[in-house]
């Protein structure tokens, strides 16, 4: 499983997918193919943590973006995801603290 997609959050408010109009429909099939790597991070960047979700965790949000597909399409398209479902479903892979690395201790299993 290849990591192809990474996004990043401030304080915990959400996820932003986007794709372009010319190849949005098939960025959404590869995006359920693939791993995806979210970085959340708070108080000037001296708080991030690490998580990773499993393309087949999220074939719901992606199955569901590509059946609402809009037509015509806009020139962007832009869904979300949850901070909260990724924090409650993503695994936790480290979490940067002032400059300290640490681990849960299932990353380390």
């Amino acid at each position: 499983m290849w990591v192809y997609a990474s996004k990043a959050t401030f304080d915990g408010v959400i996820y932003v997918y986007q794709s372009h109009r010319n190849t949005g429909r098939e960025k959404l099939k590869r995006d359920m193919e693939v791993g995806h790597l979210f970085f959340d991070h708070r108080n000037s960047l001296r708080q991030v943590d690490l998580r990773y979700a499993h393309s087949s965790s999220m074939k719901q949000f992606f199955a569901k973006w590509l059946e609402d597909y809009p037509d015509p399409y806009p020139q962007r398209y832009r869904k979300n995801i949850p901070f909260g479902w990724i924090e409650e479903s993503g695994i936790l892979l480290m979490t940067l603290t002032e400059g300290e690395v640490t681990y849960p201790n299932t990353a380390t299993s």
